[in-house]
């Protein structure tokens, strides 16, 4: 009922609550609204608003998500309700295992670069799909996949809104990916960390894979079982 309280309240007060069905709808679709995107800052300044908070903030509750904003980040976005969920696969965004992997390992560059201080203004970090389709083939032991199906991969990552994609590099064709903070909220401290254990396990893995290996025969050495 404090809902529907709350919008007629608002409805009485000459506000149109077509536009905001239209920022909730478009939030809950994305998850994150950044007001630099494109066609998200009209939607993005509404879900902010102090006179609207409460009446958004029940909404979402009502489905089991938490609403969560940093405008001098200018951003806007939703969290599961954890006590709502025996685990965090049931409360996530449902994705891909090769696209959830592309968000770890963002999450992970993310991180190397905020700990050195490359960081630009709202807490972004700027890479390129060319670093980043490097450290997904190198930290998980993946054969590097064509650059139109890895792009492909970052789009569910940036349709989420926690990255935007820029200008490519006329010499390497590389598109500039601007990682947002908020990935932080998606992807904790100690998922970062089992991503890297997992990368050190598989190499420890290969390594004694190799040397477990037997010997290759010499070139031109006999191969029939019963030569001498």
């Amino acid at each position: 009922m404090s809902i529907l309280r709350e919008l007629l309240e608002l409805e009485a007060a000459g506000h149109d609550d077509r536009k905001l069905r239209r920022a909730a709808a478009a939030l809950l679709d994305r998850q994150f609204l950044h007001a630099a995107d494109r066609g998200a800052a009209q939607h993005y300044h509404l879900l902010v608003d102090d006179r609207y908070w409460r009446y958004f903030e029940g909404l979402f509750d009502a489905i089991g998500r938490r609403l969560v904003r940093n405008e001098g980040e200018q951003w806007v976005g939703l969290l599961p309700d954890m006590g709502l969920y025996p685990d965090l696969a049931g409360a996530l965004p449902r994705m891909r295992q090769a696209e959830t992997l592309l968000l770890l390992v963002a999450a992970l560059v993310y991180q190397e670069k905020i700990n050195v201080g490359e960081v630009e203004q709202g807490a972004v970090v700027r890479t390129d799909t060319g670093e980043l389709f490097d450290r997904y083939a190198t930290l998980l032991g993946r054969e590097r996949m064509k650059d139109s199906e890895f792009r492909e991969l970052l789009g569910e990552v940036r349709r989420r809104g926690i990255v935007a994609v820029g200008e490519a590099d006329e010499e390497s064709l590389d598109f500039e990916v601007f990682i947002r903070p908020m990935i932080k909220l998606v992807v904790s401290a100690d998922v970062r960390e089992a991503l890297r254990q997992f990368a050190g396990e598989e190499e420890r893995m290969l390594d004694k894979m190799a040397s477990d290996a037997p010997p290759e025969a010499a070139p031109g050495a006999a191969t029939d079982p019963e030569a001498p």
